[in-house]
């Protein structure tokens, strides 16, 4: 069982907290970052404001990735209220892209899932995302919708 962290070959996930805020803003700050989550320029403090009031929101969990004692990642689940649990935000920093941690997220957040009693996760993405789309396929998700962004589903009773 995976409570507040886990660990698997040198990849953990923790609960984040406020001090991992500055983190989390440095990484969406990357043009890669930006550009794969089609981002717009905001300002740092505009970042801050938002993510503390992601940290109090009942309805979302968000992890700090790390490999090692290095963060690396960061990861936001939402709908945990609901019916099907979300991936709604992943950002992997660039230089720890290619190397299994977009995989060691995603189970993660199923794991997590699983245990707060969900049957389904959910995530949405962009056609031009080639990465997360092999990646969720790979994992066992499906394709459910091609509109304007691509949404995949899995019932997690499955194991891929």
């Amino acid at each position: 069982m995976c409570d507040n962290n886990c660990m698997i070959n040198e990849l953990t996930a923790a609960l984040m907290q406020k001090e991992h805020i500055g983190f989390v803003i440095d990484l969406l700050h990357e043009e890669s970052i930006k550009a794969a989550l089609h981002l717009d320029d905001m300002p740092r403090s505009e970042w801050e404001k938002a993510l503390r009031k992601n940290l109090r929101d009942r309805d979302e969990a968000n992890f700090i990735l790390y490999r090692g004692s290095r963060p690396m990642g960061w990861l936001k689940l939402n709908g945990l209220k609901g019916g099907t649990a979300w991936i709604s935000m992943l950002a992997v920093h660039p230089a720890h892209q290619g190397q299994g941690a977009g995989r060691f997220a995603v189970r993660y957040a199923e794991q997590f899932a699983r245990e707060k009693g969900f049957a389904r996760m959910g995530i949405h993405t962009t056609k031009d995302n080639t990465a997360a789309r092999k990646c969720y396929e790979a994992l066992g998700y499906d394709l459910i919708d091609q509109n304007q962004n691509l949404t995949y589903i899995k019932e997690l009773g499955r194991n891929t």
